[in-house]
């Protein structure tokens, strides 16, 4: 729950509207409500941070619906714009989630105040999931029901269920009848953090009575003695009670003598027992009872210690989780010390090297035994003359990739139901990783003025073009907003261009400029020391919050940095490869094809496999730094943390490489002209999926994982696509107004995020 100075929860309840009102003492300087509105006959739970000491009201009275809620001062509420969740203008709702975090007076908030019912009790729970600027954002539709055997009292925050005042709003009696909302004498006694505290009359032992205790004009609503008072709650009782103008020493002054003990007995849902002797509370945290009535499922939320304590979500991990005296702290603890452990670190280390040594063996069997085929390169080393001629399987691999990026966004919609999407799932994440590879042998002249030009041009030019014009001008107009004003649109290229927010895959596209730049400096060393370099810069990197796509809470640092230093060294193998060496040696048969798919399937098994699911879950996909390493025991785990990164690297470019060079295509045909554009569905695919919530419904789950993706990627690598985006993805008019072209390059496309070519 939010401090008291915000979290005052006003309930909207559908069309019965009714503006929230300030507090009369000027109490509340931010606020923290919940909102129902419907979108499209879709009923949604919206959380409206407002920071900012005026008020917003419903434009006219209307129903809460689309840009009719206006704010009374521009750029500071969160709203929601048709169906997608916008804040502060054009900004993701998780900016405002922030922006409360950091907040002075608001230090923690709950997605999920808990106003009707509980997850843990007495909560059932359906989610309309709306995707917006690649975040996943998670509206629940409650509904109560009977509690569960054995019945406990609910442990989260029990929402206001009316104004400051005390007047319910309107429409509370119409939703009471729907959801069974308890009373506002049960409300009291639970209070905003949840606890079920007996009235004044009856409180434990040592919990101050409401009558008498402290300043009268300090309890209203939800906030009674009772519950702020109770020493049981903390060394000044609740915590989430006081302010910077009511405080425990206003409010309860005889607390600490009201009584010799004050206990909160431990339930099986996870309450830690408390004891407070001469008014310091001794706790004893059962941090392992936070999980053990659990069971519920809200959506892809599953409530147990992975998914309650992944810092990915919030620095607090998955919020939706917390309430009561369930915390972060007292409740990922342990989870985060143990999957830091020494332990996790030593089997990653042993796997990396393992899979280091197995493909020097490759190495020596095919010097040793290997045979040159048909137009073998005797190059053994990568070179900028080696891959002059274009080899048709790197841009079949492109395509073929773009597929599975496609396929594996597509999982993600709330419409789909892909056949065994785990294939898209994480163990498909050396798709990222490969593409870094393909770039890198496509980039292995990166410091001549030709290569230097084609950066200028075929990346930077058309990155900002994407930032500036295309994102924030034609595609919002294509999805159905207004334009924005000057001063959002402003905010918003500065957030595009500098904290890569475009889209969820533009990252990919600033890593490429950076990879370029990094690669001239690293050319002057010698192959072994510019790989070792990369993997020092890599793992010295994860260390620092510079920003990744997938910490939705993120905005450290600039264009994503901890993605494009994660996969550096993959950027300097494909530049080091000897490509066309190991094709000449290993040529493709039908055995090849199922020696690849077997030890695909082989890696997928054992990825599926409950101990693969375990360990995989304690590796990181990019960065670290996110995770709290204030939790690891010893203090030596976390400095040893980079070797799980590297593992990572390992593991996906061991992937990567079976795909290359034992499974893909190497024949020119109609994939390789497609995978010669890859950048058009890499780019625009997330668009299109927007649009698309219908047709994934209609499709069945085998043709969403091999049709559908297929289908949408052939499209937008397609001619008209190209034709009506080119100008803006390929500006090669701008490069013949400022110069003449100085006849053809070798891998001329090779500057493009997935080597797009003209």
């Amino acid at each position: 729950p939010c401090p008291r100075a915000c979290s005052f929860v006003q309930p909207w309840l559908g069309r019965h509207n009714t503006p929230p009102r300030k507090h009369s003492g000027g109490r509340f300087r931010a606020l923290c409500m919940t909102g129902w509105l419907s979108v499209d006959d879709s009923p949604m739970k919206l959380l409206l941070l407002v920071l900012t000491q005026q008020l917003f009201v419903p434009a006219g009275g209307q129903e809460l619906k689309g840009d009719s809620f206006k704010p009374l001062a521009a750029g500071t509420m969160c709203s929601l714009k048709a169906q997608l969740s916008y804040g502060w203008g054009d900004m993701p709702l998780q900016v405002c989630f922030e922006h409360c975090l950091k907040h002075p007076e608001c230090t923690h908030f709950n997605w999920l105040p808990g106003s009707w019912c509980h997850r843990y009790r007495n909560c059932e729970a359906s989610v309309s999931p709306s995707w917006s600027e690649g975040q996943w954002m998670i509206y629940e539709v409650v509904r109560s029901r009977e509690p569960q055997e054995p019945a406990a009292p609910p442990l989260v925050d029990a929402a206001v269920a009316g104004t400051g005042s005390g007047e319910p709003a309107q429409g509370v009696e119409e939703l009471e009848q729907e959801t069974q909302v308890p009373s506002a004498g049960d409300a009291a006694a639970a209070g905003p953090s949840g606890l079920q505290v007996p009235p004044a009359e009856s409180a434990t032992p040592g919990a101050p009575a409401a009558a008498g205790m402290g300043d009268p004009s300090c309890w209203f609503g939800d906030f009674t003695a009772a519950l702020c008072c109770n020493l049981a709650r903390g060394p000044r009782g609740a915590e989430s009670c006081w302010d910077g103008v009511y405080t425990y020493a206003r409010c309860c002054p005889g607390a600490a003598s009201a009584g010799a003990a004050v206990s909160i007995p431990a339930t099986a849902a996870g309450t830690p027992s408390a004891t407070t002797s001469g008014g310091m509370p001794v706790t004893t945290p059962q941090t392992v009872d936070c999980w053990l009535e659990v069971s519920a499922e809200v959506g892809n939320v599953k409530f147990n210690a992975t998914d309650c304590c992944n810092t990915q979500h919030s620095p607090y991990g998955n919020l939706l989780c917390w309430g009561g005296d369930f915390t972060f702290e007292r409740c990922c603890a342990q989870f985060h010390a143990q999957r830091c452990g020494i332990g996790r670190t030593l089997e990653a280390a042993q796997l990396t090297l393992a899979l280091g040594l197995a493909w020097i063996l490759v190495v020596l069997v095919l010097r040793t035994f290997g045979s040159a085929g048909v137009g073998g390169g005797g190059a053994e080393g990568g070179s900028a003359g080696e891959d002059c001629e274009r080899l048709a399987v790197l841009d079949n691999a492109k395509f073929l990739l773009s597929v599975w990026v496609v396929a594996s966004h597509l999982r993600l919609m709330p419409e789909a139901q892909m056949l065994l999407d785990g294939v898209c799932g994480d163990f498909a994440e050396f798709h990222t990783r490969t593409f870094c590879l393909v770039s890198g042998i496509l980039s292995r002249d990166a410091c001549s003025p030709r290569a230097m030009r084609g950066l200028a041009f075929r990346v930077v030019v058309p990155l900002l073009l994407w930032c500036i014009a295309l994102e924030p001008l034609l595609l919002r107009v294509a999805r159905g907003y207004p334009l924005l004003s000057a001063g959002l649109f402003a905010r918003k290229v500065v957030d595009n261009v500098f904290h890569a927010e475009a889209s969820r895959v533009i990252w990919y596209w600033f890593a490429l400029v950076c990879w370029r730049l990094w690669a001239c400096p690293l050319s002057a060393l010698c192959p072994w020391a510019r790989l070792i370099v990369a993997l020092a810069i890599s793992a010295l990197a994860g260390y620092a919050k510079l920003g990744q796509t997938w910490v939705y809470y993120a905005k450290e640092g600039a264009f994503k940095m901890n993605m494009a230093l994660a996969c550096l060294p993959l950027f300097v193998v494909g530049q080091l490869l000897p490509l066309r060496w190991l094709l000449d040696r290993m040529p493709m048969t039908w055995v090849t094809m199922a020696v690849g798919a077997g030890l695909l399937s082989a890696t997928y098994a054992m990825h599926k496999s409950p101990e693969g699911l375990e360990f995989m879950d304690d590796i990181p996909s990019f960065g670290w730094a996110h995770l709290p390493v204030q939790y690891c025991e010893p203090r030596e785990a976390a400095a040893l943390y980079w070797i799980r990164g590297l593992f990572k690297n390992a593991l996906e470019l061991t992937k990567g490489l079976i795909f290359l060079l034992l499974c893909c295509p190497r024949s020119n045909s109609i994939l390789t002209t497609f995978g010669r554009h890859s950048i058009y569905p890499y780019l625009l695919h997330p668009v299109v999926l927007d649009w698309l919530g219908p047709v994934v419904k209609a499709t069945p789950p085998a043709c969403q994982l091999l049709v559908l993706p297929l289908v949408i990627t052939a499209v937008l690598a397609s001619w008209p696509v190209r034709v009506l985006f080119g100008p803006f993805l390929e500006p090669v008019w701008l490069e013949r107004l400022l110069e003449a072209r100085e006849g053809p390059e070798c891998g001329g496309d090779t500057a493009h995020p997935n080597g797009s070519g003209h």
